[in-house]
């Protein structure tokens, strides 16, 4: 019987990352599959100075990636350190600019691993997941794709066969004699270049319009689970996976913060929550609907979530703490008679490469920056007000998930700032 593996290499064509891009530079070959009780690697020598012949959104991603890693490697002299290894889907996307290491979509541990070391970057994984990774999500990079069999487990022994059997790692969450920077890299990967923010703005427009294009469809009698295969589907044909997708009918959403989808019917009112990903980055807003008219007392609740919402928005400014910014939220839940609603729900935080990187604390020290993207959600007991925002130098933060064709309403902050909010729709 022959091996699993013919000692060979085989040659992976490669193909574009998705649709409209170009192949990469002319004989590129891209190696994965095994040679039998060996690595197998993708052909190292690919440089920056070869991209002139790649088209330019692949060379724009890959000059993104190459000022990352440019930035870890500061990181390993600052350390002493003869590598990094990046374990976290988060991060990898982040590293790799918008690069899938995950199969599960809830995995927090990717199924590649990348490895970066003051001379070369590498990517771990298995026989499985080498072709893809090399031809679809990491195409043009010049990054080396390594892969051991899967049935080896052997992960964390060719990161050490990299960085030296007795070398200083770091690493970004428990690994066997490394030091964790977890911290450090989530610092890194929180602040968005100007790439990152065309990005984060067209995930956010595209997450809106499949939001609201389910909740536009949405009529009586479809259950929980009809609107959220509904909003998967908007999602999916936009190119978004959504990460996150609740939906609450009728008194589930006075009783439920997190509505997971229910066979329950919608009667009359409808409250439809997404977080949109793509290229790694990850989006959240909110949605009401309505039949028929809205009575007084949802009208006072919605009125009151967007008003703090409108508030915290408008806080979240260059150096603006957490902390400082759940206060604001606390004394606009006071005022709009509900004081005690902030206790039953988190109110959101800073978001990315994760759906929150943290949430608002009272007291919490962590501070905002300029280029960063945040989403607040609070909510009052069947209501709740929610979109992504990006902080920017002055002014206002700017909404990223909005279309234009929701109902809104300006809100006046207590500070004087006009800021819009989606408004129940009516149907």
């Amino acid at each position: 019987m022959p091996p699993p593996f013919p000692n060979r290499l085989v040659h992976a064509r490669g193909r574009a990352r998705r649709a409209g891009q170009q192949r990469s530079a002319p004989g590129r070959r891209v190696f994965h599959g095994l040679l039998f009780g060996t690595w197998t690697r993708e052909r190292r020598g690919r440089t920056m100075e070869s991209l002139a012949s790649v088209p330019p959104e692949t060379r724009s991603r890959a000059e993104e990636a190459a000022r990352k890693v440019a930035r870890l490697r500061q990181l390993l002299r600052r350390e002493g350190a003869a590598a990094c290894v990046l374990m976290r889907v988060a991060n990898f996307a982040w590293l790799s600019a918008g690069g899938r290491s995950f199969i599960p979509l809830t995995a927090d541990t990717g199924a590649a691993w990348a490895v970066v070391t003051p001379e070369r970057v590498a990517v771990v994984t298995t026989n499985i997941e080498a072709a893809r990774l090399a031809e679809e999500e990491l195409a043009g990079l010049g990054w080396e794709v390594l892969a051991y069999p899967w049935w080896e487990g052997a992960a964390a022994a060719r990161v050490r066969e990299l960085a030296g059997d007795d070398a200083p790692l770091l690493a970004d969450g428990p690994f066997p004699g490394a030091r964790d920077v977890g911290g450090e890299v989530a610092v890194l990967r929180a602040l968005l270049g100007p790439e990152e923010q065309r990005r984060a703005a067209a995930v956010g427009r595209e997450t809106a319009e499949a939001l609201e294009a389910c909740c536009r469809a949405l009529r009586p009698g479809d259950t929980e689970f009809v609107v959220a295969g509904r909003l998967a589907q908007e999602c999916y044909g936009r190119g978004l996976e959504p990460v996150v997708h609740l939906v609450a009918a009728d008194e589930r959403a006075h009783s439920r913060r997190h509505p997971l989808p229910t066979a329950r019917r919608v009667a009359r009112y409808a409250m439809v929550v997404v977080c949109g990903m793509r290229d790694g980055l990850v989006l959240s807003a909110t949605r009401l609907v309505h039949f028929g008219p809205v009575g007084d007392d949802l009208r006072r609740r919605w009125e009151a979530a967007a008003q703090v919402d409108a508030e915290m928005i408008a806080a979240s400014r260059p150096g603006a703490t957490a902390g400082a910014i759940l206060a604001v939220a606390q004394h606009a839940y006071a005022r709009a008679g509900f004081p005690d609603e902030w206790r039953y729900h988190h109110q959101g935080g800073l978001a990315g490469y994760a759906s929150r990187e943290w949430r608002a604390t009272p007291g919490g020290g962590e501070v905002l920056a300029a280029g960063q993207i945040v989403a607040w959600n609070p909510s009052v007991a069947g209501a709740k007000s929610e979109d992504t925002v990006l902080i920017r130098g002055t002014g206002l933060p700017a909404v990223l998930t909005a279309t234009g064709a929701w109902p809104t309403a300006t809100l006046r902050t207590a500070s004087g700032d006009a800021v819009p909010r989606p408004e129940i729709l009516v149907v």
